[in-house]
């Protein structure tokens, strides 16, 4: 991990959240700190402190952040898909069969749509959000995907 944003609080809360030791895990690559900054700031305040936000050089050290910190929900930036395991999925997924994923991009509808096709196969709840958007918006997709 190159930078770390902000810590989870491993507060009482965390227990009620299922499997997970954190509500929220932000994963972005190394050169995007600025945006993790950003999403950081637009999380809930309900949701921060069981939130992290950090900027990882490759996805082998996001597999083990979600081994080490089993997130309900993976926010993760698809910039972040170029660098790592093409098998990071399933690794994380057996980690915590349970996690959801929030993929946040700049792509164009039909390389997330195929995005999202290639993943189905391991049958994890996933969704897209295309940049930019509001607070609002991105509140009510972390909500959405967590029921």
């Amino acid at each position: 991990m190159n930078e770390q944003f902000g810590r989870s609080d491993e507060t009482a809360e965390a227990t009620t959240l299922g499997s997970g030791r954190v509500k929220c895990a932000v994963a972005l690559e190394s050169f995007s700190e600025a945006l993790g900054e950003i999403l950081g700031a637009m999380v809930p305040v309900s949701w921060r402190p069981s939130t992290t936000v950090a900027a990882y050089n490759d996805l082998s050290e996001v597999i083990r952040m979600v081994e080490d910190r089993l997130p309900v929900l993976l926010v993760i930036h698809t910039n972040l898909l170029f660098f790592g395991p093409e098998d990071w999925i399933a690794s994380c997924s057996a980690a915590n069969p349970n996690m959801r994923f929030l993929f946040v991009t700049g792509w164009v509808q039909e390389q997330i749509d195929y995005l999202l096709k290639m993943y189905e196969p391991f049958h994890m709840p996933m969704t897209a959000l295309g940049l930019p958007f509001e607070r609002e918006q991105f509140a009510a997709v972390l909500e959405a995907a967590l029921r």
